[in-house]
């Protein structure tokens, strides 16, 4: 599955265990992708999101591990 900047994302369950704060509201909150990185060796890619709630907005970094797109197990 490619992911581009613009795409919708949703974190999965594991995501939320590296929050320091609870950011519980957050689940099933579809993010956009407003950057991608590549590690200097391009073993991995890393996502910065924004997600934007009632209550706060979080722009956050992810591997691509914790994150799909909506609707895709």
């Amino acid at each position: 599955m490619k992911i581009d900047i613009g795409d919708g994302v949703v974190m999965r369950d594991e995501a939320f265990k590296h929050f320091d704060e609870d950011c519980s509201e957050l689940r099933g909150v579809v993010g956009e992708v407003v950057h991608i990185s590549t590690n200097e060796d391009l073993s991995a890619k890393s996502y910065t999101l924004k997600f934007e709630c009632p209550t706060k907005v979080i722009i956050t970094k992810m591997p691509h591990a914790y994150i799909q797109i909506p609707g895709r197990a």
